[in-house]
Parts: C-alpha cells; sequence; structure tokens
C-alpha cells in the first residue's frame, strides 16, 4: 500500500485571494461613503462658521466707523461726517451683494472698502442714540447689533 503525502503549498490559492480581496472592497466602499460624509458635514460647518465670523468682523468694523464722528441715517445708508472735513458712507450694494464702506474727502471719493460679502438684506433703523442694524444673508441667516453711540452731552462728561 501506497501512502501519498499531499504537497505543501507556500501561498494562497485563488480563491482566498478572490475572497480576502472582496471583503477589502466592501470594507473600503463603506470606509469611503462614511468619511465622504463627514467631510461634506465638515465643509458646510467650516462655510457657517467662516461667515459667521465674516459678520461679526463686519460688525466689529461698523462699531469702529460709527464712533468716529456724526451720523445720519437715510434709506438705510448710514453717513458719518468727521471734524476734518473726511465723512464716510456704509451703504448695501444689492447687486454686488456687499456691504460697501466709502471714504471721502473734501467731497471727492478717496477709496472704498467691502465690509461684508453675500448679504441679501441691509436695514439699518434709528431711534436716537441706537442703531439697529439687521443683516440677513444669502442662506436665511439673520444677524441683528444695537449699537449705542455717545450723545455729546455724554461726550462732554466722559
Amino acid at each position: 500500500m501506497r501512502i501519498h503525502k499531499m504537497k505543501k503549498y507556500k501561498g494562497f490559492i485563488l480563491v482566498e485571494l478572490i475572497a480576502s480581496l472582496l471583503i477589502f472592497s466592501i470594507f473600503a466602499v463603506f470606509s469611503i461613503s462614511i468619511l465622504g460624509s463627514f467631510m461634506k458635514g465638515y465643509i458646510k460647518e467650516s462655510k457657517i462658521e467662516n461667515e459667521d465670523l465674516y459678520v461679526s468682523e463686519g460688525m466689529t468694523i461698523l462699531d469702529s466707523l460709527l464712533k468716529q464722528g456724526n451720523i445720519k441715517v437715510t434709506n438705510n445708508e448710514i453717513e458719518i461726517t468727521k471734524s476734518d472735513n473726511t465723512h464716510s458712507n456704509i451703504t448695501f450694494n444689492r447687486y454686488t451683494q456687499k456691504i460697501i464702506v466709502d471714504y471721502y474727502e473734501n467731497n471727492v471719493k478717496v477709496t472704498s472698502n467691502n465690509v461684508m460679502l453675500k448679504i441679501k438684506e441691509f436695514n439699518v433703523l434709528q431711534n436716537k442714540n441706537a442703531f439697529y442694524i439687521f443683516i440677513t444673508c444669502n442662506d436665511g441667516r439673520r444677524y441683528r447689533r444695537c449699537f449705542i453711540l455717545k450723545t455729546p452731552e455724554d461726550q462732554g462728561t466722559a
């Protein structure tokens, strides 16, 4: 009687390789889809955070401008007149969707700055020495801020 010895294979057979590749492929597809959904959420949240930061920064700029001179509000435009024959206008351009500050010297426009971008609406209300600014972004988010300005009587006592 003869005994046949089985050969020992030094590697994987084709069926094992295909099965392992199939399992790895399924794992990779799920991993990539989960990573993609996390990336979409991260990008969306980053855009919202950036726009919040831009609006906050723009409000800070408006606050510093409003403290520089005498304020006059007409038709959602703010004019800041200073004592050195200069003035600034804060306006909203609906076409470009930007809040713009124009700087004038001797009634000649010197320069302009874009303070906020991607703005849908800009409204200004004045009640004595308080200004209320309402901003609506293109995505529907709304911001409002109240600016309290010192009256000439307050400035004399400070």
